[in-house]
């Protein structure tokens, strides 16, 4: 279960970084 939360916040975090360079 650990590991499934680990990769949703790597992908959040991957968004979060495309977001920002947008702007």
């Amino acid at each position: 279960e650990r590991r499934e939360r680990e990769q949703e916040e790597l992908e959040y975090a991957k968004e979060m970084a495309d977001d920002e360079d947008d702007f």
